[in-house]
């Protein structure tokens, strides 16, 4: 299993987080509190990801940031 907490630094909660793109298979994204979680499907545990985190405060202020893993975590 996997777990990576997203943190916004200088936004006013709340808070709403959203992949832009797609997450390796078996991940998903809390809106509420930016935390990634699962396990990565078999079969594309070894292969390199990009996705981007959207995240968005109380005034509608947007910010998107890329991600990259090398490596998807195995279970």
């Amino acid at each position: 299993a996997y777990t990576f907490k997203i943190t916004a630094v200088g936004a006013e909660e709340p808070l709403s987080y959203s992949i832009v793109g797609a997450l390796p298979t078996g991940l998903s994204i809390d809106p509420a509190t930016g935390t990634i979680s699962g396990t990565v499907a078999t079969g594309v545990q070894n292969t390199s990801h990009n996705f981007s985190v959207r995240c968005e405060d109380k005034n509608g202020v947007t910010v998107t940031k890329t991600y990259s893993s090398g490596n998807s975590p195995a279970n």
